[in-house]
């Protein structure tokens, strides 16, 4: 029988998975929403998910948007403590956004495609905490520390979770 710890770990792996795939989906969905309002955009910044993209997709979520934007406004936007855009890539993005065959720009999609940003930033902080606590609890762990002496924290928790999954022995898994 898994002790306490073992079962927190299962558990906070299972909800860490499920975050996971949350995120992707989202992903899917700016990616579908793109297609629609600005495709050029996915060949500045191929990521959707990091920090760059979301922070100019929730200032301007579509083409529209990005093509009535100065490029000293866009260029000034902040994603970080210390990154800006800057001026070449804001630059890039208006023209790209004032010749895009973007057939879509209302309100519908902005209001979409903000959602969707703010569902990822909410998604990344939720996982950056599963993480501490799945870390905290493989150090407080006899064989979560020995896992992770080789892997990372996440890999040696999906380990423990096989081994104490099934009722094969602990030595057979192994091997």
């Amino acid at each position: 029988m898994p002790d306490h710890a073992t079962e927190q770990l299962r558990e906070l792996v299972r909800n860490r998975d499920r975050l996971v795939q949350d995120c992707g989906d989202s992903v899917r969905q700016l990616h579908r929403l793109l297609d629609l309002t600005f495709p050029d955009f996915k060949h500045h910044i191929a990521l959707l998910d990091t920090v760059l993209a979301l922070t100019i997709l929730k200032a301007f979520p579509t083409a529209t948007d990005v093509a009535a934007a100065t490029p000293r406004r866009l260029a000034k936007l902040r994603h970080g403590p210390r990154h800006l855009v800057g001026d070449p890539l804001a630059r890039q993005f208006i023209a790209a956004a004032k010749q895009t065959v973007a057939a879509q720009s209302g309100d519908v999609y902005r209001v979409r495609i903000r959602h969707a940003c703010e569902d990822l930033a909410l998604w990344r902080t939720r996982l950056l905490a599963i993480d501490a606590m799945i870390e905290t609890l493989l150090d407080d762990h006899q064989v979560g520390r020995l896992l992770t002496q080789k892997v990372e924290a996440a890999a040696g928790c999906k380990v423990m979770n096989i081994m104490t999954g099934s009722g094969m022995p602990v030595s057979r898994k192994v091997a």
